[in-house]
């Protein structure tokens, strides 16, 4: 087996859409690592860094969004351990939790781009965070990420450029923005 192109953190809560995901990447040749979160501290341990493995270059977060907070599983009574985080994660848990390597973050959740998320994210390490400002149709999401992809790996644009020409597919992609330190809104 040749060298992957990318080693890409697959962080899956709830969406329908990863398996799809995994599948184009591993087409492309990318080492995936999948991490489901059932539950806060699943997503601690991945957003602080502890359980993402050493050289990854993204962090794909297949989730969904809701008023600019990721939805997380809800916990039956008396699953939670006292100390862990639970309901959705807005960016104060982000801030809270966070300690990213400087990778991308592609977050495919709706309304996950709003600008405190977006700072949150880019504050706890990362170094460009890709997200949705408004709520597209979920088959938008999936096209998005396969199209970004494909733009990157396959034509060799600058991630900014594959950010851009997957945008430029219709309405729906058109709401995930490219962000960075020069670009905080």
């Amino acid at each position: 087996m040749s060298a992957p192109r990318l080693k890409i953190a697959l962080v899956v809560s709830e969406s329908p859409d990863a398996e799809a995901v995994r599948g184009v990447l591993e087409c492309f040749s990318v080492r995936v690592f999948r991490h489901g979160i059932g539950r806060g501290d699943d997503l601690v341990a991945v957003l602080s860094g502890e359980d993402i493995y050493p050289d990854t270059d993204h962090l794909i977060l297949c989730c969904h969004g809701h008023e600019g907070k990721i939805v997380m599983p809800e916990l039956g009574p008396g699953v939670a351990r006292a100390d862990e985080p639970v309901g959705n994660w807005g960016p104060e848990e982000v801030r809270r939790y966070a300690k990213l390597p400087p990778i991308l973050v592609l977050n495919t959740g709706c309304d996950l781009g709003r600008p405190d998320m977006v700072r949150a994210f880019l504050d706890s390490g990362c170094r460009a965070y890709v997200g949705a400002v408004d709520y597209p149709e979920g088959d938008a999401a999936l096209f998005f990420v396969v199209r970004f992809y494909y733009e990157l790996l396959t034509k060799k644009c600058t991630e900014r450029e594959a950010v851009e020409l997957a945008r430029s597919q219709d309405d729906q992609t058109a709401m995930y923005r490219y962000f960075d330190k020069d670009t905080v809104p």
